[in-house]
C-alpha cells in the first residue's frame, strides 16, 4: 500500500509542476502574436513534454503495483485503507484523462502561438469570382426566406410613425459585420458572453443569424406584426437565447445591457434617426460595439461619442487612438465562432488555465 501511495504523491508533485507551466502558457496566450511569445511557448511546451513523460512512467509503475500479489488481497484490508485505495484509483483515472486530453490542448496552444492575426474584414471578392457568386446565391436564398418568415404587411401606424418596412441587409454582409463585432467585443476582455440586440429587427431573421456569434441575441421593433412574426420564428426554430421587444427604439430603457447593438437605419426621418442614434450612445456603456452599416452614421461621427474601428463597426466612448489599438487587439482574436459560455471540465486540473485562455481567444478546446 505504501508503494502506490508514494506513486500518487509523485504524480501529484508532477501535476503541480505542470500546473505552474500551464499558468505561464496561459499568460502568453492572453496576448497572442506578441513579440517572442511563440518562442517562449515552444520552450514551455518542451518542459511539459518532459514532465508528461515522467507522469506516464509513474502511471505505468502504479499500474504494475496495483496488480501485484499483495494488492490482490485487498479484501483483508481495513475499511480506511480500502477508502484510500478507492480514492487513489479515482485520482489516477483523472490523471489519465488529462494525459489523453493534452493532445488537443497542445494542438490549440500551437495554433494560437503561431497565430499572426487576421483583418476584421476580408477583401471584397471580384464581382465575377466564384466567391462573389457563391455569396450572391446565399443572399438570394436568405432574401426568399426573409419574405417567407415575415409575411406581415407593414403596420399603418408604424409607417405613419416613420419606420421603414422590414428591408433586410444581405445575409453575407451581416455575417461579416457580426463576426467583426464579435472579435472586437472579445478583444476588450470585458465579457466572454456577449449580448446582442437588433434595433428594428423586423421578422427576426437577423436575430436568429446573430445567435451564431453571440450568447444572447435579442430584437426590438415598433411594428406589432413584425414582432409577432419574430416571436413565431423563435418559437418554430427553438431560439431560446433571446427574445423580441415591442416599442419605440428611442425610448428603449436597456441599451446599457448589451455588448453589441445593431441598427440598419430603421427610421425614415433623419431627425428621428438622429434621436435614435443619440439615445443609443447616451445609454450604451463605454466599449459597447455598434454595427451601423449605413452612410448617415459615419457622416455624423464627429459629433458622436464613439470611434470607427473597421467596416461598419464602431465602439462607444473611445477615441481614435483607442479604436486603432482595439482593432489590432481584435485582429489577434482567432475568428472561430464560440458564442456560448465555457463548459467547465471538472477533471481539467492543471489544464484549466490553458482551456480558459484558449477560450478567451475564441478558440475553444472541445
Amino acid at each position: 500500500m505504501e508503494e502506490w501511495l508514494a506513486l500518487r504523491k509523485t504524480a501529484e508533485d508532477i501535476e503541480a509542476r505542470l500546473g505552474e507551466i500551464a499558468e505561464r502558457i496561459a499568460a502568453e496566450l492572453s496576448c497572442p502574436a506578441s513579440e517572442g511569445g511563440a518562442q517562449r511557448i515552444t520552450g514551455l511546451l518542451r518542459n511539459v513534454e518532459h514532465w508528461r513523460r515522467d507522469l506516464q512512467n509513474t502511471i505505468a509503475q502504479y499500474d504494475a503495483a496495483v496488480i501485484s500479489p499483495q494488492m490482490r488481497r485487498m479484501a483483508g484490508l481495513p475499511a480506511i485503507k480500502i477508502r484510500a485505495w478507492t480514492d487513489t484509483q479515482r485520482y489516477f483515472r483523472t490523471v489519465r484523462h488529462r494525459i489523453l486530453r493534452w493532445r488537443d490542448v497542445a494542438r490549440a496552444v500551437n495554433t494560437l502561438a503561431g497565430w499572426q492575426g487576421m483583418p476584421l474584414y476580408g477583401a471584397e471578392p471580384d464581382t465575377n469570382s466564384l466567391a462573389a457568386q457563391q455569396r450572391k446565391s446565399v443572399d438570394d436564398v436568405f432574401k426568399i426566406l426573409h419574405g417567407f418568415v415575415n409575411t406581415a404587411a407593414q403596420n399603418e401606424a408604424a409607417s405613419a410613425f416613420g419606420c421603414f418596412a422590414d428591408i433586410p441587409l444581405p445575409a453575407t454582409a451581416f455575417a461579416e459585420h457580426a463576426h467583426a463585432a464579435m472579435r472586437v467585443g472579445l478583444a476588450q476582455h470585458r465579457a466572454r458572453v456577449l449580448r446582442f440586440i437588433d434595433v428594428g429587427c423586423g421578422g427576426g431573421l437577423k436575430v436568429l443569424q446573430a445567435a451564431q456569434f453571440y450568447a444572447v441575441s435579442d430584437g426590438l421593433d415598433y411594428d406589432p406584426g413584425y414582432v409577432a412574426a419574430a416571436r413565431h420564428l423563435f418559437e418554430q426554430t427553438g431560439h431560446v437565447r433571446g427574445q423580441v421587444f415591442e416599442g419605440d427604439a428611442r425610448q428603449f430603457p436597456d441599451y446599457a445591457g448589451y455588448d453589441v447593438i445593431y441598427f440598419y437605419r430603421p427610421m425614415k426621418d433623419a431627425d428621428m434617426m438622429h434621436q435614435l442614434e443619440d439615445r443609443i450612445l447616451d445609454d450604451a456603456r463605454p466599449g459597447t460595439v455598434l454595427i451601423a452599416p449605413y452612410a448617415g452614421f459615419a457622416e455624423r461621427l464627429g459629433s458622436l461619442n464613439c470611434a470607427h474601428v473597421a467596416g461598419a463597426v464602431f465602439v462607444a466612448g473611445i477615441d481614435r487612438g483607442q479604436a486603432d489599438d482595439l482593432r489590432l487587439a481584435a485582429e489577434r482574436i482567432v475568428p472561430e465562432l464560440a458564442p456560448l459560455p465555457l463548459e467547465a471540465d471538472p477533471l481539467g486540473g492543471y489544464l484549466t488555465p490553458i482551456l480558459e485562455a484558449s477560450y478567451a481567444n475564441a478558440y475553444p478546446i472541445r
